[in-house]
């Protein structure tokens, strides 16, 4: 099929879902979800900062291991691990995966009279068997009654979505080898229509499951249901599914530029963007990272692959482990970032605001701007059309590197070496053409500009993101304007301040401008550039308000690029941002900070883009605790996230007194700086092993002072002693109050004399000591053997029951425009677990300016100061890099003595229906 054709099917089936949709925009799911996940489950937040989500995949095998015998361990540990980290969570039971039991479906319904049938590497139960239908549904009753039903509703409330599986491995086919040969010469092959039948039912039994009966209704994620191809799955899933429709991309959008992605675009982007569908999406990053075509650039290829998936209206990039863990080495960090900053901005009215990236794909499907009597047959084999189509735009940068890869589907491409694509192609078969953009479009770009491959010639390791595309005027054949349309809906409150941003190769000296539809003057100039030669990207911006976006340009436009003089510049985006101006007050006594991805902003009040993520971090004075929020944000979660919109949002932080007093660190942090309560760190005298058990050896010791004197004081520790000599050699604890008090001594050995710790757990009463100031545990020892072994300690008492009524943080005046203080947040040093087989050696390219919250000092900014204006929004974060040693900075460490409220999340919950759950029976669902 050709370009042309394609879009003429996807356009009549978009046609016909949009039809019935006519309501306000909403997103598919709570906002919370939107970004970066982790894939495998269990990494720290604290390491991978711009995580938002934890997943989870099981196999049929592992969690039924007899029939109606269910094992949820591993679900309920990680969904744990989601609510600790304050994540989402979702969740899938794999028919048959590689994670199997032997890999196999359950071995026990065979013995039960099941057929199974074994091909190269999987064992398989038959998918049309009475018998079989009936384990399933059981199972899946089970799961779902665990999550609906037992789970509790804190936990629930972490649950974004739950994927529904029907096939093997993911893939939705049922063998992994597509030929089915082993299933056929045992009468096991299944037909096109009989999968497209089994696939229907077991979509059912998932809506039985999780959406009919007890308990919230949980929203559900499908893949391979993409119309026309699986139009009888779509229309079933979009007319029986409710809380959220949720698809699954695939390899065409794990990269840029691979054969047939534009299908992803025509089909799901109208659906994502300013629709009331309420469609969210997933895709992963697996290996593809670390494979040939990424590893040209990993820094570009994973920028690039951001900017394919956020054009379709994608909402979670969930990461492998080796893509998390090698991120920060490989120096492409930012591209979670960036994709995170944009993910959920699919609501115009909400939305941060929008972009347009200059991006031009040469298509050879389309048979309209590229004739085949010029360029030659239209099929995606035509090595010759490729080269031809590409060869007319090489004085623009164009090029084939890999010229046989152009035929290769997306998997061939993503392929290990010595396979996949190795080489950057300009021109391929169904790919996007246009511009990749949100909420701004290019008006006519073709007739108005070019685009630009390449922009700074050969693309290498260290090329720049922004090198591999972009446009630029063309003065000789008069293309010396390009104009945009800034959706209608995006910005609703006039007088709202607006940020506008372009950024551009300065190369040569000459000037552009930027034009926009404001008050009175519908070409009003925000800001004229004279170029410095420099040969960098740079970022010029401006904050307006007097805009109006009123389509009273020239050609309809709202923003216009203009060229001053003869000089063709080169762009790679253009952006718009909506401010917010944020005042945060605390009643009580106490401090709030906030996070975004690996940034803390302290204090909070000041400007920000419009949507921003804003994690609250409140850090109670002693003797005061958290009781709740007013204004903006509701409730009593004091891990609240805000999504502030409008021109203002007020919020307020209140804290009450309740004269407890506490110290208290677990070592968990593995550093002497953890905990809280304390007003420095553990003073080490001469040595000891920190760690989640701190080890002292020899005569050795370790003292803290305390935030605040403790009157009343209850000392609480776990402590071992090894190797020691009894009588002769001991342990002790000493406090402070007015002098040194030795309060605990043991010369004993604990439970053992061994060389690991088994803990016993002491309490000492130190009222009679008067405050407590100061605490140190050490060891009289003799030897390097002997061991003092000390875990969690807390001190605690009370103090005078006085509350006195404080307030601070409220403004004098109405609110002005005040830069946030945003600092690095701390994670651990670790070794990552692998790395990417090629890594930058030389000079780190630049990355996106103004788009991220965080930088790192390998990449340098893109903005100079002494040749741009100065940023007008204070939304710029540090430049430096979050330490990868200490503790956090202006983030309390939390101990697992310290619960979270078992509190609504500021966030609307899931409808629940009243409807009962229908009591299993011995007959599948038909």
């Amino acid at each position: 099929m050709t370009q042309n054709s394609m879009r003429a099917a996807l356009a009549v089936g978009c046609l016909l879902l949009l039809g019935t949709h006519t309501n306000a925009a909403v997103l598919g799911m709570d906002r919370d979800s939107y970004g970066v996940w982790d894939r495998e489950g269990g990494h720290s937040v604290d390491q991978y900062p711009y995580t938002r989500g934890q997943s989870c995949d099981l196999s049929w095998g592992t969690v039924n291991t007899a029939r109606n015998t269910f094992n949820w361990t591993a679900l309920d540990s990680l969904l744990a691990t989601a609510e600790n980290q304050n994540q989402m969570f979702t969740v899938k039971v794999s028919p048959i995966d590689a994670s199997a039991p032997s890999r196999s479906m359950p071995t026990w319904m065979f013995s039960a009279g099941v057929p199974s049938i074994s091909c190269p590497d999987y064992t398989y139960g038959d998918y049309l068997d009475t018998d079989f239908k009936i384990y399933f549904e059981e199972m899946v009753r089970a799961f779902g009654k665990h999550i609906r039903e037992d789970v509790s509703p804190s936990l629930q409330k972490r649950i974004a979505f739950v994927r529904v599986d029907a096939g093997c491995t993911g893939d939705e086919k049922p063998y992994e080898h597509t030929d089915v040969t082993c299933a056929s010469n045992k009468g096991y092959g299944i037909t096109t229509q009989q999968w497209s039948d089994y696939r229907l039912w077991v979509f059912e039994v998932y809506r039985q499951a999780f959406q009919i009966g007890t308990g919230p209704i949980i929203p559900l994620l499908f893949q391979g249901v993409e119309p026309p191809q699986y139009q009888a799955e779509w229309n079933w899933v979009s007319t029986n599914i409710m809380g959220g429709v949720g698809i699954k991309h695939g390899g065409q959008l794990r990269g840029h530029h691979f054969m047939e992605s534009e299908s992803n675009v025509q089909t799901w982007k109208p659906l994502a963007l300013d629709s009331d569908l309420k469609l969210f999406s997933r895709n992963e990053m697996d290996q593809t990272w670390q494979y040939s075509y990424f590893q040209l650039n990993v820094r570009l290829g994973m920028f690039w692959a951001a900017l394919e998936q956020l054009n379709v209206g994608m909402s979670i990039w969930d990461w492998s482990g080796t893509c998390l863990e090698n991120a920060e080495t490989a120096g492409f960090e930012f591209a979670a970032t960036f994709f995170n900053t944009w993910a959920a901005e699919l609501v115009p009215a909400t939305a941060r605001g929008g972009f347009c990236f200059f991006h031009e794909g040469l298509d050879s499907a389309d048979t309209t701007k590229f004739p085949t009597a010029t360029y030659g047959s239209a099929n995606k084999n035509n090595l010759g059309r490729y080269a031809a189509i590409c060869n007319a735009y090489a004085s623009q940068g164009c090029k084939m590197d890999h010229l046989e890869a152009a035929t290769m589907g997306n998997v061939a491409a993503r392929d290990p070496p010595p396979g996949g694509q190795t080489g950057y192609n300009d021109a391929g078969w169904e790919i996007h053409p246009g511009n990749y953009d949100r909420f701004i479009t290019q008006i006519d770009p073709d007739n108005t500009s070019k685009a630009v491959w390449r922009c700074r010639g050969t693309l290498t390791i260290s090329s720049d993101p922004y090198d591999r595309f972009g446009r630029r005027f063309d003065n000789a054949s008069g293309k010396n304007m390009m104009y945009f349309d800034v959706h209608d809906g995006l910005t609703p409150t006039l007088g709202q301040s607006i940020k506008l941003s372009v950024v551009y190769l300065d190369e040569g000296t000459g000037q552009f401008g930027l034009l926009y539809d404001a008050v009175n003057n519908s070409q009003k100039s925000a800001f004229t550039v004279t170029k410095m030669n420099s040969n960098t990207w740079k970022t010029h911006t401006v904050t307006v308000t007097d805009w109006v976006f009123g389509n009273n340009g020239p050609n309809g436009a709202d923003l216009m690029l203009a060229s001053v003089d003869s000089n063709d510049d080169i762009f790679s985006h253009i952006e718009l941002v909506k401010l917010v101006n944020i005042a945060m007050t605390t009643i009580g006594s106490g401090t709030v900070s906030a996070r975004n991805d690996a940034t803390v902003y302290s204090p909070v009040s000041g400007t920000y883009p419009t949507g921003m993520r804003l994690e609250m971090i409140c850090t109670p004075a002693q003797g005061w605790e958290f009781s709740g929020w007013s204004g903006g944000l509701s409730g009593d979660d004091p891990r609240a996230i805000l999504y502030p919109v409008g021109i203002s949002t007020e919020i307020t932080a209140m804290f009450v007194y309740t004269g407890v007093l506490e110290s208290t660190d677990d070592f968990e942090s593995g550093t002497w700086a953890g905990g809280i309560g304390w007003s420095d760190s553990w003073t080490v005298v001469p040595t000891a092993t920190p760690g989640p058990t701190v080890q002292l050896n020899a005569a050795g010791s370790i003292t803290r002072t305390l935030s605040v004197p403790i009157p009343n004081a209850i000392l609480s520790f776990s402590w071992d002693m090894d190797r020691i000599n009894d009588g002769t050699e001991y342990g002790y604890v000493d406090v402070y109050s007015s002098g040194w008090h030795t309060v605990w001594s043991k010369s004993a050995k604990g439970l053992d004399a061994g060389a690991t710790a088994e803990l016993l757990t002491e309490n000492v009463n130190l009222s009679a000591y008067g405050p407590i100031s100061q605490i140190r545990f050490g060891l009289n020892g003799d030897a390097p053997t002997d061991r003092f072994w000390i875990g969690f300690v807390t001190l605690s008492g009370t103090s005078a029951p006085e509350q006195p009524v404080l307030l601070s943080g409220l403004p004098s005046s109405k609110p002005t425009t005040v830069q946030p203080t945003g600092s690095p947040f701390s994670k651990p040093t670790t070794t990552p677990s692998a790395t990417p087989s090629s890594i930058p050696t030389t000079t780190e390219p630049t990355i996106p300016p103004t788009m991220y919250p965080s930088s790192t000092p390998t990449m340098s900014p893109s903005i100079s100061p002494t040749t741009s204006a100065p940023m007008a929004s204070p939304t710029s974060v540090p430049s430096t890099r979050k330490p990868t040693t200490g503790s956090p900075t202006n983030v309390p460490t939390r101990t697992p003595t310290t619960s979270r409220p078992s509190t609504s999340r500021p966030t609307t919950a899931r409808p629940s229906s009243k409807k009962p759950t229908p009591p299993p029976t011995r007959k599948p669902i038909k």
